[in-house]
């Protein structure tokens, strides 16, 4: 359990040597989730270019009171 600011949370995780067994992400934030999705861009970006590494998948999901959510949640998540 981790209590820290999201963003930070993701490059510190990615950040370290183990990154490359990461492969699952949950972002278990029902109500701002999405808005974390751009802390991902990037991630393996300073990385060492030796070794293979496979992008996690990210799991996410959300809520809205839009008349269209699935709308909604994809423009959050741009």
């Amino acid at each position: 359990v981790f209590n820290m600011d999201g963003r930070r949370f993701i490059k510190a995780m990615f950040a370290s040597d183990k990154a490359h067994s990461i492969t699952q992400v949950v972002m278990n934030l029902p109500n701002d989730a999405a808005e974390f999705l751009d802390a991902f861009r990037g991630i393996y970006k300073d990385r060492p270019k030796e070794g293979e590494y496979t992008f996690p998948m990210i799991h996410v999901y959300g809520f809205s009171k839009a008349e269209d959510p699935e709308f909604d949640f994809h423009e959050v998540g741009r």
